[in-house]
């Protein structure tokens, strides 16, 4: 999965913004596949220090899952950081 989510990480920082929102649907397009079953049910998954996350944490970005929704939001890390 690790190169799919690099497609990921190079995704994000293609954007011209600070925060992306991405259905969980949307992000599987961006990789071009699947996302594990443990994606859909554990926040655990996406966020930081586990083995997904290395993906976009070197890329600059953390992770804001909300599955019951189904949503991520990518933040950039700067941005993160001023926000109150």
């Amino acid at each position: 999965m690790g190169g799919e989510l690099a497609r990921l990480a190079e995704y994000l920082c293609a954007q011209g913004r600070t925060e992306v929102d991405l259905r969980f649907s949307e992000v599987e397009r961006v990789i071009g596949g699947a996302l594990p079953p443990e994606a859909w049910r554990s926040t655990g998954w996406w966020l930081a220090g586990s083995a997904a996350s290395d993906a976009w944490e070197s890329a600059g970005w953390t992770a804001k899952p909300r599955v019951a929704r189904g949503v991520v939001t990518f933040m950039r890390k700067a941005a993160e950081r001023n926000r109150p």
